[in-house]
């Protein structure tokens, strides 16, 4: 199937979604409802999202959101993973453009029982989206081919991201710690303020902890925080004191 007719069978599909299976999961300002026909089954176990799959080449099911207008250069970040290896594709529509001529994300995913990271800016095609009606993510599992199987998606955030144009802005987050450049990919440089900070903690979005390292003689200056080795997606990272504890986010590529 070409791109033109993918496109074609996309908006019909979404066209259709309120004939169709729904399910709400997450539920904050942007993350509002998923949907999908019915050769996609969802159920709920805790706050996974399980996905039960057997569909025809270019079906999909959708995630909607919302309040997208409000966001500059909006990131989503979820976990993902399925009982055997696949290609995700992810386009998003407003009904009526659909992004097949620019994939937001195009990711292999390995089959495995851990989850893994997916993170994906799509400001660069919502110059091309109505962002005051309805606006979907489209979710294609192996595009262009049968399907049968199961995936499981956990943490569903929409960010706000930094500029692209502008990658070694600083991010400030409300607890006034400063990580840049946020996106990082081997390293970022993280902002010690005085305080006796003894602590520096990276956790990933399940609250695992993946680095600890002690800072007390980078006190009123930038500590450079080594990501080698970390998959990309979204990070907390903490500093900690006897009294007080710092945390901002960095996204990795």
């Amino acid at each position: 199937m070409n791109t033109t007719t993918s496109k074609t069978v996309s908006v019909l599909l979404i066209n259709l979604m309120f004939f169709m299976y729904s399910f709400s999961l997450f539920s904050n300002n942007s993350i509002m409802e998923w949907y999908g026909n019915q050769n996609f089954k969802f159920s709920k176990d805790q706050e996974e999202l399980k996905v039960l799959i057997n569909k025809n080449p270019w079906e999909s099911f959708s995630l909607k959101i919302d309040n997208i207008e409000l966001m500059n250069n909006p990131v989503l970040n979820f976990q993902i993973k399925t009982n055997q290896d696949i290609v995700l594709r992810i386009d998003v529509t407003d009904g009526a453009f659909v992004s097949c001529e620019n994939v937001i994300l195009s990711q292999n995913i390995t089959s495995s029982e851990a989850f893994s990271e997916v993170s994906f800016d799509f400001s660069e095609v919502l110059s091309d989206i109505d962002l005051a009606g309805e606006t979907y993510l489209l979710f294609y599992v192996n595009p262009g081919k049968k399907f049968e199987g199961q995936i499981s998606i956990l943490n569903v955030e929409l960010f706000k991201g930094t500029d692209p144009q502008k990658p070694e802005t600083m991010v400030e987050s409300s607890s006034e710690l400063r990580i840049y450049p946020s996106p990082a990919t081997d390293y970022t440089f993280v902002e010690i303020p005085d305080g006796n900070f003894s602590l520096l903690k990276v956790f990933d979005t399940s609250g695992k902890e993946l680095i600890s390292t002690h800072v007390e003689h980078f006190s009123g200056s930038e500590f450079k925080l080594n990501l080698a080795g970390i998959t990309s997606g979204y990070y907390f990272v903490s500093l900690v004191s006897e009294s007080n504890t710092l945390t901002g986010k960095v996204l990795i590529r």
